[in-house]
């Protein structure tokens, strides 16, 4: 008897060889990769804009702040309410730690040091008062309204900017207790643009840009600091990001913010920015 060869059977025996499947795990494992690097590229990228965003932000907001309480200094309040408009000289106990002002100063500081080579300098502290005035609204750094009213009038106001724990504070004569502004300041230096006229106050610019620990003294020259002939400030932040592991190449980031010719190499992988700004004692010049 002949028996016909059964095709259907050997059909439903073809199939994947072992090689073509090792093939296609391979593949297979290449795209995985390909959209697990670029989820990781693309959250990275995000991780970045979104810190660089809050950086500028943090950055804008406390130059804004100073700028403000800075161009309120020698504000005289409401001399109809208040004769004595001029400041005398006067020691405060309060914000913390002490300040003395001669008459009619306006503006005093506090060095924070020299750092080590390659470390960033620690941070200053400065001091600004005006008055409070029956007109309009007068609030002191943190915010709190001390300008209207009869029983504001003529009162002085003494604020205090400081770093603490690595955020901009600001401590005032009339709320003691401190207030956080913003976070993630790495350093806050500031110098003093001074005037060597000492008659001559109206329509002048600063004749030069001294630090606080620079000796106090008559300032007619650009050797002393004489705080009275202060007619404007320059601020410098060194901002950082909230995140870590933000650098491009996984390495501490290295920049010269002191300007005293240094690198200053971080100690983490967070991004830094620097920002200056020069703001003028309008109430002095004008």
């Amino acid at each position: 008897m002949n028996y016909l060869p059964n095709s259907r059977s050997r059909g439903a025996q073809s199939g994947v060889t072992l090689i073509e499947l090792m093939i296609a795990m391979i593949v297979g494992l290449f795209l995985s990769a390909g959209v697990i690097q670029i989820f990781i590229t693309n959250n990275q990228t995000y991780r970045i804009t979104d810190n660089v965003s809050r950086l500028q932000e943090n950055g804008r907001f406390a130059l804004d702040n100073l700028g403000k309480t800075i161009r309120s200094a020698g504000f005289k309040g409401n001399t109809e309410s208040s004769p004595s408009s001029d400041f005398p000289a006067v020691a405060y106990a309060a914000p913390n730690p002490a300040v003395t002002f001669a008459a009619n100063q306006l503006i005093s500081g506090t060095d924070g040091g020299v750092g080590g080579a390659g470390t960033l300098d620690p941070a200053d502290d400065l001091f600004i008062r005006y008055r409070g005035s029956t007109l309009g609204s007068m609030a002191d750094c943190i915010g709190t309204n001390v300008g209207q009213g009869t029983a504001f009038a003529g009162t002085e106001i003494v604020n205090r900017y400081y770093l603490a724990n690595g955020s901009l504070t600001c401590h005032s004569s009339t709320n003691t207790t401190p207030q956080v502004l913003i976070d993630n300041i790495a350093s806050m230096q500031i110098l003093y643009g001074m005037t060597t006229d000492s008659t001559q106050y109206h329509d002048v610019r600063a004749s030069c840009y001294l630090p606080a620990s620079t000796t106090i003294g008559a300032g007619t020259d650009c050797t002393t600091l004489n705080f009275s002939q202060v007619v404007s400030l320059r601020i410098k932040l060194l901002l950082s990001t909230q995140d870590d592991n933000l650098t491009a190449d996984g390495t501490a980031q290295s920049l010269n913010f002191d300007d005293d010719g240094l690198a200053d190499t971080m100690v983490d992988k967070h991004l830094y920015r620097a920002l200056t700004k020069t703001i003028s004692l309008r109430n002095k010049i004008l």
